[in-house]
């Protein structure tokens, strides 16, 4: 909180002139209204949203790519809570992705994270 430890004042004014000398308040910041119509209030939301958006995509097509991860069996089955039988039947079933380097069979943390994401069930209201 802001004000922790500190007094709230009861009233705030709109013009540090007219503030009374034996004030406690130490600091006045002037603030001015604007008043618009619902309308053009709806439409700076949409726009900025927009905004928003554009900026997202355009930082995920700037941004630098992340690092790929490599994840064992073992830790993917501890990160899902399944067991390595079913880990194996996920693999062969196609579900889950994997690569294999000699006998090591490794899984990318992205596409377990992507798996994950897309199988995601959302709460029902």
């Amino acid at each position: 909180m802001p004000f922790k430890g500190k007094s709230l004042p009861l009233f705030f004014f709109a013009d540090c002139r007219n503030i009374p000398a034996q004030s406690t308040i130490k600091h006045c910041a002037v603030m001015e209204f604007q008043m618009i119509e619902q309308s053009a209030f709806e439409e700076m939301k949409t726009l900025a949203a927009t905004l928003r958006e554009r900026a997202e995509r355009f930082r995920e097509l700037f941004s630098p790519p992340q690092p790929r991860r490599w994840l064992t069996a073992e830790e993917v089955c501890k990160a899902l809570r399944i067991t390595k039988r079913a880990l194996q039947y996920y693999r062969s079933e196609g579900i889950i992705p994997s690569t294999s380097l000699g006998n090591k069979i490794l899984y990318k943390e992205s596409d377990i994270a992507r798996i994950l994401q897309n199988n995601l069930i959302a709460p029902s209201k």
